[in-house]
């Protein structure tokens, strides 16, 4: 199909779920606690003893590889709870705290105290860091704080498969940024799954939104996908990709594929590149959105290989920081407007745009769970069909 609804949709939320603490604090506990959230790649950690640390949802954690594990606790001593290292990144032969020499080992167990007599009496495994569990997608590094996380598999909606060949070796680590926005979480999940506003936002780069019947949405329970035909007026970018990609020894897919995993995170791949993009909430009006792009690796080890990767990757990081930059510049606009005293009435999604319509649908779904605070009578709209193979919307 090209899009699922043959007329516009509603606005499913209100402006206030972009503004309210009350909304943001649900949404914390009911979205995103026992999700798995992107935070790292492998290349962070490539060697013994490497760490990385994080802050995820108000937790700081540190990412370290031991006997060729990568493990995350938190970065907090159990000491007198001083963060054990306020590096961004480095190596340790053992987890140690920089306040006062604590040292853990991989199970996250004290390995030595300094001074540990004048502690008598302390039972063994009590005074342990917290841990969390791990899961690698490729080169993608996964992180749950629960404690019995809802599966990966299942939050990824059967993308798992492609999306470990999407992020495997084969894909160099090319640009990593923790990009803050001032607006809400849910206004940048918006702005990906739609390319109404590539006209007026991207002139930079993406520059025009491709005819409808170019486009093919898939929607599914927990995922959105988006997938765009290689067009007339993109061959001339496509030939010279094609060119540097014949140098290289690799083959560029002309096809651009975006795919939408609830709650947050988002992968897409364009000719020689691809990304991953994790949305993670910090206050009501303001989030990071954390993005890996990665390029194809050449097979070809010639000078002639060396000198093309060279230009796609400066070319890469060029088109990519603008294309942050763009929506950056806007974000805090559409916060604005969402926190505004008085708000137009209605609020209208596009045929174009029914992937935020899916998604909003999810959101409240999530928000009518027990537990989620929503109170039992609150009517949530179910206007989306569900099916094992994919939904469209109904009419």
């Amino acid at each position: 199909m090209t899009f699922g609804s043959k007329t516009h949709l509603p606005q499913l939320l209100p402006a206030e779920a972009y503004t309210s603490h009350d909304q943001f604090n649900r949404e914390s506990t009911s979205l995103f606690q026992d999700a798995w959230h992107c935070v790292a790649q492998t290349q962070d950690l490539h060697k013994e003893g490497s760490f990385k640390t994080v802050s995820l949802l108000g937790h700081p954690l540190i990412l370290w590889r031991t006997e060729g594990e990568i493990r995350c606790y938190l970065n907090v001593c159990s000491h007198r709870h001083c963060l054990l290292t306020g590096k961004s990144d480095g190596t340790m032969p053992l987890l140690k705290c920089q306040y006062h020499g604590w040292e853990y080992d991989r199970e996250g167990d004290t390995k030595r105290i300094p001074d540990a007599k004048s502690f008598r009496p302390l039972a063994p495994g009590v005074l342990g860091l917290r841990r969390y569990h791990v899961e690698l997608v490729g080169q993608l590094v996964f992180v749950s704080l629960a404690t019995k996380p809802t599966s990966l598999d299942e939050q990824l909606g059967g993308q798992r498969s492609y999306l470990e060949d999407l992020f495997s070796d084969r894909w160099a680590p090319l640009l990593t940024v923790a990009q803050e926005v001032d607006a809400n979480w849910k206004v940048l999940a918006e702005n990906v799954l739609e390319g109404y506003h590539l006209e007026e936002v991207h002139k930079n780069t993406f520059k025009k939104f491709a005819p409808a019947e170019s486009c093919h949405h898939s929607l599914f329970e927990r995922v959105t996908t988006y997938t765009e035909e290689s067009l007339e007026e993109n061959r001339r970018v496509e030939q010279q990709a094609n060119f540097f990609a014949r140098l290289m020894d690799v083959k560029a897919n002309p096809e651009y594929h975006h795919v939408f995993c609830y709650p947050n995170f988002a992968a897409s791949r364009m000719t020689l590149f691809n990304w991953a993009q994790t949305i993670l909430p910090v206050a009501p009006g303001k989030s990071v959105s954390y993005w890996q792009i990665f390029q194809l690796r050449g097979h070809s080890r010639t000078p002639w290989a060396r000198f093309a990767a060279a230009i796609i990757g400066r070319h890469g990081r060029k088109f990519f920081k603008e294309a942050m930059r763009e929506d950056g510049v806007v974000m805090p606009g559409v916060q604005a407007g969402m926190a505004a005293e008085d708000q137009p009435s209605g609020g209208l999604i596009s045929a174009r745009e029914e992937r935020i319509f899916h998604f909003q649908q999810f959101v409240l779904q999530k928000m009518r769970q027990p537990g989620s605070g929503v109170r039992e009578h609150e009517e949530t709209p179910i206007l989306l069909s569900s099916c094992e193979g994919g939904c469209h919307v109904s009419e």
